[in-house]
């Protein structure tokens, strides 16, 4: 239905930010002195909603914890950073297809506006969102699923909403299921099957290839 609209987290959903979110990990701790994780290690962990704080100890590195985590913050939206996320393989293709019938729409609770559209710029990302919605002072609640809830209200006014929400987080699970449109969850992001799953939503793709299933069936209905 061209009235429908999907919404799209962008993190870990559209873009792939393993190597961003690792390369900033070994980073500060190598600046810090400190041993970092494997990719592997860091990545399960972070997938089972396990905190920088608790990743940290993993290899005696909690003494480190402010110093990092005020690195962190500074860096995980520096260009520098955003340079290393790509689209998952195959993405751009469904994006294509799917903005042909119906609104496509990211929501995303990055906090750099400039750097978001430096990125949007670097991937094209404009080439298939006409609405890149990020949040702005009057969006934010201490509630994170309720700030994109309201970017969402901003940006569509008053309009019936009717579509899908699609996201690597309980956060766009939670704002699908608040703003009344059916939930993908994708478990190939941010979080695991078992994190994602006891969201209930109404679809849970456990890799891009049952993502783009999902999606030949909508381009089909």
């Amino acid at each position: 239905m061209v009235n429908d609209v999907i919404f799209f987290d962008l993190d870990g959903t559209l873009l792939d930010i393993r190597q961003r979110f690792h390369t900033l990990h070994t980073d500060c701790l190598t600046e810090l002195h400190g041993k970092p994780l494997s990719l592997e290690q860091y990545w399960q962990l972070k997938q089972a909603k396990t905190s920088e704080a608790d990743i940290l100890k993993v290899n005696r590195n909690e003494d480190l914890l402010t110093a990092y985590e005020a690195k962190r913050k500074e860096l995980i939206e520096a260009v520098d950073y955003l340079q290393l996320d790509d689209y998952w393989d195959g993405m751009t293709y469904y994006l294509n297809n799917l903005g042909k019938k119906f609104n496509l729409a990211i929501v995303t609770l990055r906090n750099d506006p400039a750097a978001l559209m430096w990125q949007v710029e670097h991937l094209g990302l404009n080439d298939f969102f006409p609405a890149i919605l990020f949040p702005e002072p009057g969006d934010q609640s201490p509630v994170r699923h309720e700030t994109k809830v309201a970017m969402v209200r901003r940006h569509f006014s008053d309009r019936t909403l009717s579509g899908w929400f699609i996201g690597d987080t309980e956060v766009d699970i939670l704002a699908g299921k608040a703003l009344g449109l059916k939930t993908c969850a994708v478990t190939f992001g941010l979080r695991n099957a078992e994190v994602m799953s006891a969201l209930q939503p109404d679809f849970l793709a456990q890799s891009t290839e049952e993502l783009y299933g999902l999606f030949d069936r909508l381009l089909a209905g």
